[in-house]
């Protein structure tokens, strides 16, 4: 069998392999990464400052029953309290993390008590069982947003454009970091809700049932519980493929044709709120506050930090990310392509650009790059995935790209 036919006979029985290898790639580094630098084991780096926010509710939840968290001092530094008012007119200390991580990773948490008890190591939440399952967790949820990616992806293009994209994504920018070392932060679990998120949504424009909005739904409240300022994505999912009058209108329209649809999703999008709910009255007899009180300013809206936070050398995106540089060049193919998308994609985009740019910590610390670009760059797939299409394969141009790629991904790890 020669090499050609080898290839044509594993397209006929894989669909898009290319891109799956892609993922099962990233899969596999990742692995090795992760067990390389076992920073699992670590139990004060793993939960330390804000990580230790994002994990504490599971052993809140699952072991202590303690939703004051004083358990948490005695086994890590963490940096995530704020002291508010009570509506008895006390004050107390809450923790101002939201609690998405911690819901999506409560099956891994409990896996983790499991082997915890079958060796015989202390059930107590931060022994290295319950961090290496935790861990593990984690780089299986960005496998999963990689391949919901994949997924919508090649609906718009071939499998090579799409495994580039996905080639970038996953080796060429700080997501690699956040899934297989800084495992606790939220970037990472924001990165798959937003792939699964645009999956459920594009399945439901194709066939409006009711199970696949429920999923959207759902997914969409995990994505807000998770991070909230992840609901500036709504817009771009509210308004996929809208471009003109007509799009709106078409849109509105069958939003309007499934109301019901959507006053049941809203159900189910208000209960993935429900654990902080539940937390916020519990220590303070109040259903919603302001877990980030004590700042005296959150966000400066008249003083974005745009070319700090692009290609400032502190954290600069395109500056220790620089293949992402890719999608923006990829603009220009995208509107050629696929112009119904360049829309929303682009005021997406800039939106999430100028409001992170205003918060009033611009730099957000953590790795090198910006972190709360981790999230978004999954819509950076798409003009990439469009520039590597519009290129002529077995072109001089395809060879240069492919050591850029090849490059990038270098200087990122």
């Amino acid at each position: 069998m020669t090499t050609s036919s080898f290839f044509a006979g594993l397209r006929h029985r894989v669909p898009h392999p290319w891109s799956l290898f892609t993922v099962l790639l990233f899969l596999i580094v990742a692995l090795v990464a992760r067990d390389s630098i076992r920073a699992y084991e670590e139990t004060l780096w793993a939960t330390a400052y804000d990580k230790g926010g994002y994990y504490v509710y599971l052993p809140a939840w699952f072991i202590y029953q303690d939703l004051s968290f004083e358990f948490m001092d005695f086994n890590a530094f963490w940096f995530g309290k704020a002291e508010v008012s009570t509506a008895m007119g006390t004050v107390c200390s809450i923790n101002r993390h939201s609690p998405g991580p911690a819901i999506l990773l409560s099956p891994f948490f409990l896996l983790g008590h499991w082997e915890a008890g079958y060796w015989g190591v202390p059930q107590d939440g931060f022994s290295y069982t319950f961090l290496f399952w935790v861990a593990t967790g984690c780089l299986i949820y960005v496998a999963l947003g990689l391949l919901s990616l994949r997924a919508v992806l090649v609906r718009y293009y071939d499998d090579l454009p799409v495994a580039g994209a996905l080639a970038i994504l996953g080796l060429g920018t700080n997501l690699y970091f956040y899934t297989a070392y800084d495992f606790m932060m939220s970037h990472a679990y924001s990165f798959f809700l937003f792939g699964a998120a645009l999956w459920w949504l594009v399945r439901w424009l194709e066939k409006p049932r009711w199970g696949t909005f429920l999923g959207l739904s759902v997914t969409a409240g995990l994505l807000a519980v998770t991070r909230l300022p992840n609901t500036l994505y709504f817009l771009l999912l509210a308004f996929w493929g809208v471009h003109n009058r007509g799009t709106l209108v078409e849109r509105l329209r069958l939003f309007w044709q499934h109301k019901a649809q959507l006053a049941v999703g809203l159900v189910g999008f208000l209960l993935c709120f429900a654990p902080t709910i539940h937390y916020w009255y519990s220590q303070t007899g109040y259903i919603w506050l302001n877990s980030y009180a004590g700042f005296d300013q959150l966000f400066y809206w008249t003083k974005p930090m745009i070319a700090e936070v692009l290609i400032g050398y502190r954290t600069g995106w395109f500056i220790y990310s620089p293949l992402l540089l890719l999608g923006v060049a990829g603009f220009v193919s995208l509107y050629r392509q696929r112009s119904r998308y360049f829309p929303i994609l682009l005021l997406y985009l800039s939106l999430h650009i100028y409001v992170a740019s205003c918060w009033f910590w611009w730099w957000y610390a953590g790795s090198f790059g910006m972190r709360p670009f981790v999230d978004c760059s999954a819509v950076m797939a798409f003009p990439i995935a469009a520039l590597f299409q519009g290129m002529r394969r077995g072109s001089i141009g395809s060879y240069v790209m492919t050591v850029v790629v090849a490059l990038g991904i270098g200087l990122n790890f």
